[in-house]
């Protein structure tokens, strides 16, 4: 005993078998993904022209040479006085401790 009733499968399709989508070539994935006229902006100090695009806080390719430059000397000379610190903590630590043992 057949019967013609059919059953919904959640697929959307009359015979159980779904539609596989268009699969598009990677450069028709590009072109709609990219304009063809897109000018870059350096997120920082809004630069369009630079030698260089390096990667910044807002994502890949979003600072200026510039700015990664002086975003990257700051962050070191930060490095190196919170270091410096560091070492004259632990040099007057151990002086203090020097102090009391005589």
């Amino acid at each position: 005993m057949s019967s013609n009733k059919r059953t919904c499968n959640g697929s959307g399709s009359k015979n159980g078998r779904r539609k596989m989508p268009k699969i598009r070539s990677i450069q028709e994935m590009m072109r709609a993904s990219s304009p063809v006229h897109a000018i870059k902006e350096c997120t920082n100090c809004n630069a369009t022209d630079t030698s260089l695009w390096h990667d910044g806080p807002a994502g890949p390719k979003s600072l200026c040479h510039r700015c990664f430059m002086r975003i990257r000397k700051q962050k070191l000379n930060e490095l190196i006085a919170a270091r410096k610190i560091q070492n004259d903590n632990e040099a007057a630590a151990t002086l203090l401790l020097l102090s009391k043992s005589r």
